[in-house]
């Protein structure tokens, strides 16, 4: 799968875009000042062609579950450097 950064304005968002021919995931991350933090928000896009559409609500709980596993990691890296 290759990537690029999509777009980046710095402190408020960054995007980037991942795919193979079959399937394109567009992931777009905003920042926003919260009392004591920084709340972020991502969202994806993700376009599957051909036989790959038979795959879609698979690929999209599978998405969402390492999300929760990542941001959990995430979670974890931060807290213990504060």
């Amino acid at each position: 799968m290759t990537g690029k950064i999509t777009g980046y304005e710095q402190n408020k968002t960054w995007d980037k875009e991942l795919g193979t021919r079959r399937l394109t995931i567009n992931v777009y991350y905003s920042f926003d000042s919260v009392e004591g933090g920084t709340k972020l928000t991502q969202k994806f896009d993700i376009k599957l062609s051909g036989f790959m559409k038979l795959f879609s609500s698979m690929f999209a709980s599978y998405m969402h579950k390492q999300m929760k596993v990542e941001l959990n990691n995430l979670k974890g890296i931060l807290e213990a450097k504060a």
